[in-house]
């Protein structure tokens, strides 16, 4: 469990998992490369958006990440922030992904409060990103 943080008169702990997958769960992340830029994309965007970035998992076709965050910012506008950056960054370094890719990650996620997913529940959401579409 994360510690309380204290900001001004706000004492608080929100510590979010959440989930996004690349386009058409392309498995772009197997290649090493990839993978080591977008770990450094990450924590760049992470810091410059003030997010503490409890645990960060890159999968082979997307990521998994628990975050704290400051309950003023919106988790919305910082997953779509993070998402920006990063896909950014990834296609500046790897210009090869401008051409196989036209974006790299789906509009989607899945969020949830610390705690309250399941191993289960998260297998069903990969499911119902690969039956149902995800882009």
């Amino acid at each position: 469990m994360t510690e309380l943080k204290t900001k001004g008169n706000l004492t608080y702990r929100c510590v979010y998992r959440v989930i996004w997958f690349t386009q058409r769960m392309r498995r772009i992340f197997e290649d090493e490369a990839l993978r080591n830029d977008l770990q450094l994309l990450l924590w760049e965007a992470t810091t410059t958006l003030s997010v503490d970035v409890i645990s960060c998992e890159i999968l082979p076709d997307g990521v998994d990440i628990r975050i704290g965050l400051d309950p003023r910012r919106p988790l919305h506008k910082t997953i779509k922030d993070i998402k920006n950056m990063t896909a950014g960054g990834l296609k500046a370094r790897h210009p090869e992904l401008k051409r196989r890719m036209s974006s790299i990650w789906t509009y989607k996620y899945l969020a949830s409060t610390e705690g309250a997913l399941t191993e289960e529940e998260i297998a069903e959401y990969r499911l119902f990103q690969i039956y149902r579409g995800n882009s």
